[in-house]
């Protein structure tokens, strides 16, 4: 029978020395792991780093960040692989159930030996059993093997990774000794950049506020990219450089550089390639890479170009124009007077660093600065004196270094000063005047831009010098004037007490008006000119028989008048006494006498014209008499007006009613009979007048005769002195 007991039991030494050497070959296990975890990183940070420095070449601070990230890595791995892990407490009995699964002849004996052992266990089997097992379990320790509870390829894997890694290093610095020892400069924070066979530069990009090297250009513009390989110290050019870009959409691509020329070492001192770049629509990031070298974060930024807007003219006429400044809008070809002085003033789209005003034909330029305490948008630039149509060109550069593509174009057309304009006509005077005439000229004298200074006459009688005589009528800035002035033969000047014109009859006189402005950019103001009047200087007696012939001309064309108004009565005539005439007979008869009677009314009215002309010549010539004047005017002129005015009008709107009559056919007997007795009315009336020109005519006989008279006697008398004469010598 057996007994039981609730002691416990003691495990047996060798079962303790046994579980004692698993714990530390498990500790030994972790140590191993986690340096070779260690290691490993610490390899990995070398090759890592040195790829990321060799490529990139950071900056001090950067690689000291990165040896702080690398000890950190390493703490983390220190402390999750050893740390954590080899403080781990390892039971008896875990230790045991470890060395059961790997050795199953125990059978639970050892792991049963251990947890009875334990201080808190209790026994309820009986203690032969107890004995029993563990001498089993005692008997089987010498069989255990430790080895095969761990498994080692995982350490394995890594301590070879571990020696690899130690090797390269190791073979790194024998066979690249100078790397190696520079790699170690750059560990140690060195500035020093490492040295390489390929140098790139490129041209451009410089470093902005934000650390990027940036380049600016235009939407849908075009860059040339140039990079440059040195040829000096060693350095040689790389079989090609390429450009890797990425777009802002996402897009990637990369592309080959075109090699200008070929460098040869020690001739040239670099190798140029070059890439263009065309219609360039959104941000683009690109990297240089040629042989052993690198250029990386490149940035083309996409900007708007710079412009000008509310562009004016602050105008500053010449003196001679008596204006006021002006501001002009700026708005296609500007007309700008001569001699004007010009400020262009306009504000840009964008802070400018540079504005640059020329000429396409000229190497003079006006350039303005603007340093980045400015605000770089007034431009203002004041224009050299212009002399001729010009047109200014204005290039813009905007703090991103971005040019207008085109010129702005600024086109002025210079309006020259041109001399007055001098329309004037002689007026009542005809192209033959008496010693003593007054000679009156009308019209007007415009200078629509520019104000007048003075107007005068030019007289030139015969061979005599040319004689100038101001307007009687004052000249003060007028841009337009009326002229009605009169040259008067008699006039006397004040400070001689003698005739201003000594007209003698057999010459010419030539006479001018004349007129300028105020301009004054030159020594001599612009001056205009009329026709030049040519006038025959006769004595009263030649005049008048000159105004007799036209009186005998106009006498003829008024007789002819009578002809063609008894012409128009006859077929007025005929429209009711001629019962076989068709109507379209009828209608012709009727427009022929309509268009006769219109004729003559023109006719009557310029003959009237021609009479008062005549009138007027005599009066300024001052040969004229208060019967010859009455005559002219209230016999014969103004009786022609008459008629032209109130009788030929009432016969044609007569007429018309008659037409009216015609036309639906009617019988017009009666009205056509009225008709022709105010065509009669109108015959005598024009035979009146016709007799006051045949009775002025043998006036005009008499006074011929009376002229020739006194000739006879002038010559006569003449005689008689050339006798006179010789008979004094004789004696």
């Amino acid at each position: 029978m057996t007994s039981s007991s609730t002691k416990t039991t003691h495990l047996p030494a060798d079962v303790k020395v046994l579980l004692h050497r698993l714990r530390w070959w498990i500790r030994w296990y972790v140590l191993a792991d986690g340096l070779s975890g260690i290691l490993i990183a610490l390899g990995s940070a070398f090759w890592v780093g040195l790829a990321i420095d060799w490529l990139f070449e950071p900056s001090p601070p950067i690689r000291v960040a990165a040896l702080v990230a690398v000890a950190i890595l390493v703490l983390v791995i220190a402390c999750r692989l050893i740390g954590r892990r080899i403080r781990v407490p390892f039971p008896d009995s875990s230790l045991a159930l470890l060395i059961e699964r790997k050795h199953g002849s125990f059978r639970e004996s050892l792991l049963t030996a251990v947890e009875f052992a334990q201080p808190d266990a209790s026994i309820s089997a009986s203690r032969i059993m107890l004995g029993q097992t563990v001498d089993q379990a005692r008997s089987l320790i010498n069989s255990v093997r430790l080895a095969r509870i761990f498994n080692f390829r995982p350490l394995v894997i890594r301590l070879a990774a571990v020696g690899f890694l130690i090797a390269s290093v190791v073979v790194f610095g024998l066979l690249k000794s100078a790397a190696f020892d520079f790699w170690l400069r750059r560990i140690a924070l060195t500035e020093a950049l490492w040295p390489r066979r390929v140098a790139l530069a490129v041209d451009g990009f410089l470093v902005n506020v934000a650390g990027r090297r940036v380049e600016c250009i235009a939407q849908d513009d075009t860059y040339d990219l140039t990079v440059r390989a040195s040829l000096e110290d060693a350095h040689q050019a790389p079989a090609e450089v390429e450009i890797r870009y990425r777009m802002k959409d996402g897009q990637r691509g990369r592309d080959i550089l075109k090699q200008i020329g070929l460098a040869i070492p020690g001739r040239d001192t670099e190798q140029i390639y070059q890439y263009k770049f065309k219609n360039i629509a959104s941000d683009l990031d690109f990297d240089i890479i040629g042989g052993d070298d690198r250029i990386d974060d490149l940035h083309l930024d996409v900007v708007d170009r710079p412009n000008l807007a509310n562009m004016r003219f602050h105008c500053a006429y010449p003196a001679y124009m008596d204006r006021p400044k002006e501001t002009l809008d700026i708005t296609g070809t500007m007309s700008i007077p001569e001699g004007a002085t010009l400020e262009l003033v306009a504000e840009a789209t964008k802070p400018l660093i540079e504005a640059r005003l020329y000429t396409a034909d000229s190497s003079d330029d006006q350039v303005l600065h603007f340093s980045a305490q400015e605000d770089g948008r007034d431009v203002s630039f004041l224009l050299p004196p212009i002399g001729d149509d010009t047109v200014f060109l204005i290039s813009l550069t905007d703090r991103d270094g971005v040019r207008t593509r085109d010129p702005i174009r600024v086109a002025i057309a210079i309006t020259q000063d041109t001399p007055p304009e001098v329309a004037v006509r002689l007026h009542g005077i005809g192209m033959a005047v008496t010693p003593d005439a007054r000679i009156p000229f009308t019209g007007t004298i415009t200078d629509p831009r520019y104000a007048m200074d003075r107007c005068w006459f030019v007289l030139q009688a015969g061979p005599k010098d040319p004689q100038t005589i101001p307007f009687s009528a004052i000249v003060d800035g007028q841009q337009e004037i009326r002229v009605n002035e009169v040259l008067d033969a008699r006039m006397i000047d004040a400070n001689t007490k003698q005739r201003v014109l000594e007209l003698t009859p057999g010459e010419q006189l030539v006479i001018r008006v004349m007129a300028s402005d105020r301009y004054d950019l030159t020594e001599r103001a612009h001056e205009g000119s009329s026709q030049p009047f040519t006038l025959d200087i006769v004595t009263p007696d030649q005049l008048r028989a000159l105004l007799e012939q036209r009186e005998l001309s106009l006498r003829q064309r008024f007789e002819a008048l009578i002809d063609k108004t008894t012409d128009t009565r006859r077929l007025l005539e005929l429209l009711y006494t001629d019962e076989q005439s068709v109507h379209e007979r009828h209608q012709f008869r009727m427009i022929a006498a309509q268009q006769n009677m219109a004729q003559v009314a023109q006719e009557i009215l310029g003959i009237a014209e021609s009479f008062d002309l005549i009138q007027s010549e005599l009066i300024n010539n001052r040969v004229d008499t208060p019967e010859m004047l009455d005559r002219l005017h209230n016999d014969i002129a103004e009786p022609l007006r008459q008629i032209a005015l109130q009788q030929i009008p009432n016969l044609q709107k007569h007429l018309d009613m008659v037409q009216l009559t015609m036309d639906r056919r009617e019988d017009g007997t009666n009205e056509l009979k009225v008709g022709v007795a105010m065509t009669d009315d109108i015959l005598v009336a024009m035979r009146q007048v016709l007799d006051k020109m045949t009775e002025l005519e043998n006036f005009n006989e008499v006074l011929d005769l009376i002229r020739r008279m006194i000739e006879d006697q002038e010559t006569l008398n003449e005689k008689t002195k050339k006798r006179q004469r010789e008979q004094l010598r004789k004696l």
